[in-house]
């Protein structure tokens, strides 16, 4: 009797243990497919941060997923400094001091300096793409117009050229792609220096405004 009673408290654990595995097993194989469901979700969507993340070395500027900009380095100190909300695209140039060109979620376009206060007002508005220097800046808007900053005055803004595709500039150089096809470039640090025809180089005009400081959108 002693032996039956035995066995059958050994035959009850195992039923026991079987009957947990078996649910630990349905369990698993109900989730198995939302788990692949988020893997494959997360791999099909994922974060593009080009035009959020830049750094001269110096200086670090960063747009967080909640368009709140962010930098440090430089005058800016060692610790994050909030700069602006609803930033879009960043962009810096400079040597001694860093500038700063950024675009918001609304396209409009501000110009920060590292050592002066943020401004109260964009200098421009229906931007689409923005180039920078240390010494100039040049913004297209969606009309196809080309602006540039004032020779003393970076807040304030002119006219440049109409009819524009992209642009390329330096220091020393400004190349243009107009949306005749047309490649113009300018040897100046003020852009009034002769002009050249560059027609011949508009895919390579093409590539260098898709690598170099602008190609917001």
């Amino acid at each position: 009797i002693f032996i039956c009673q035995k066995f059958d408290s050994v035959r009850d654990k195992m039923k026991k243990r079987i009957i947990r595995f078996t649910l630990l097993l349905y369990i698993m194989l109900l989730f198995i497919p939302f788990i692949n469901t988020i893997s494959v979700d997360a791999a099909a969507e994922p974060v593009d941060y080009s035009g959020r993340i830049i750094s001269d070395g110096r200086v670090t500027a960063v747009i967080d997923d909640d368009h709140n900009l962010w930098m440090w380095g430089g005058s800016y100190g060692n610790e994050p400094q909030h700069i602006l909300t609803d930033a879009a695209y960043v962009t810096l140039g400079g040597t001694m001091r860093t500038n700063f060109a950024v675009i918001k979620t609304d396209d409009s376009l501000w110009i920060l300096d590292e050592w002066s206060d943020v401004p109260s007002e964009p200098v421009l508005n229906d931007v689409c793409d923005v180039w920078l220097s240390s010494n100039s800046w040049l913004a297209l808007k969606k009309d196809g117009s080309l602006w540039k900053n004032d020779e003393y005055d970076s807040q304030a803004s002119e006219l440049f050229m109409s009819g524009v595709v992209s642009a390329f500039i330096t220091d020393n150089h400004l190349v243009v792609l107009k949306d005749d096809g047309a490649v113009i470039g300018w040897y100046d640090y003020d852009y009034k220096g002769p002009v050249e025809d560059l027609t011949d180089m508009a895919d390579a005009v093409a590539v260098m405004s898709t690598g170099g400081s602008g190609s917001y959108k």
